[in-house]
């Protein structure tokens, strides 16, 4: 086991929250490649902030059973 300063694993730790926090208007290119391979020919340009936030939560909440259902619904909006 490494020694780490209170301070260097407290840093870790807010950075580690904040890479999970999504506070921008658009989707990751992990988020669009994933979405791609579930809905292949999947149209993502010109998405509200409502679709984008949707998208997210159905890629990283939901259960997998049903993602590409839902990803498709949010689309069709």
């Amino acid at each position: 086991m490494t020694f780490r300063p209170p301070a260097l694993r407290a840093l870790a730790a807010v950075l580690a929250l904040a890479a999970c926090v999504s506070t921008n208007d658009t989707l990751s290119a992990a988020d669009r490649s994933e979405i791609g391979r579930l809905v292949p020919g999947a149209q993502l340009d010109g998405l509200t902030r409502t679709q984008i936030t949707q998208l997210q939560q159905a890629l990283h909440n939901g259960d997998g059973f049903d993602t590409a259902y839902d990803i498709q619904s949010i689309l069709a909006r």
